[in-house]
């Protein structure tokens, strides 16, 4: 029983990432066209974006404190620079912006 109840939560897992893999490919490749903004993130999203940001900060340089961030509103546009040290930084600037990505890139990811 026991090793088919890790089978099936397997086989739902790797369908559910297959799934949402799927979902984005399809997003990713609108990037090509310049000003193309993704769908809103779901709850969902933004919270495992958000846990996920905190634990690899958490896991690569430690706890970390932020001073002076003035709070942006939620619905308020805005772009963030940052000098990218290293390929994963992108928790540290979630973190550092205290607020949701829809989209991060590169200008020379861009066509």
């Amino acid at each position: 029983f026991k090793v088919m109840t890790t089978l099936i939560v397997t086989i739902v897992a790797v369908a559910a990432a297959f799934l949402y893999y799927k979902y984005w490919q399809v997003h990713a490749r609108r990037f090509v066209n310049s000003g193309y903004t993704p769908p809103a993130s779901s709850w969902f999203g933004e919270f495992g974006m958000g846990f996920a940001s905190w634990l690899y900060t958490f896991l690569t340089v430690g706890k970390v404190k932020i001073i002076g961030r003035e709070k942006v509103p939620g619905d308020a546009r805005a772009v963030f620079i940052s000098n990218h040290q290293f390929p994963c930084d992108f928790a540290m600037l979630r973190r550092g912006a205290g607020r949701h990505f829809r989209m991060l890139t590169s200008s020379d990811e861009l066509t």
